[in-house]
């Protein structure tokens, strides 16, 4: 490959690359969106998106799916619970076991967020042709592969690099 085809498509990369933040950066101000009118955060919300999709959870395993300390979470269900989106709720069968649940208006705020979500995909799929969809789908899992690999190979240099240091 000549030195031009390498920067001629580094910078096809590079563009690609900008453009996807482009869409990342609307998706999450829209998402942003979604939940500032709900008065919820990002872990709040991943938290009461795991309680929706699974029931009641314990405090552990919300920590875990959200990425947090439990210490964190339990501050973060605190806060939930003094705005009346969740509640705490013992084990029938372990008292000292506690469980997070949605109340019936955060369950209703959930459903609205989903809808309002499956509307936006309801009108991209009505403004993409069958053909730009495919081929989207296409790019976008080379990409994720390709993106996969390379950073998979950067993690592992730099492991080995560190353990030598």
């Amino acid at each position: 490959m000549t030195k031009n085809m390498h920067g001629e498509k580094t910078e096809v990369v590079n563009d690609i690359f900008c453009a996807w933040q482009e869409v990342v950066n609307d998706l999450v101000s829209y998402h942003g969106m979604l939940l500032k009118s709900q008065h919820l955060g990002r872990t709040g919300f991943l938290l009461m998106n795991h309680v929706f999709r699974d029931g009641p959870q314990d405090l552990s395993t919300l920590a875990e799916c959200t990425s947090v300390s439990k210490p964190t979470i339990t501050n973060i269900v605190g806060k939930l619970v003094e705005h009346g989106m969740v509640t705490r709720v013992h084990d029938p069968e372990d008292r000292r076991r506690l469980t997070v649940d949605l109340t019936p208006t955060s369950r209703e705020s959930m459903e609205r967020i989903y809808f309002s979500r499956d509307e936006v995909r309801k009108e991209l799929a009505k403004r993409l042709s069958s053909e730009q969809l495919v081929a989207f789908k296409k790019a976008i899992q080379v990409l994720a592969d390709v993106v996969r690999m390379v950073s998979r190979q950067h993690v592992e240099t730099l492991e080995e690099e560190n353990r030598f240091e």
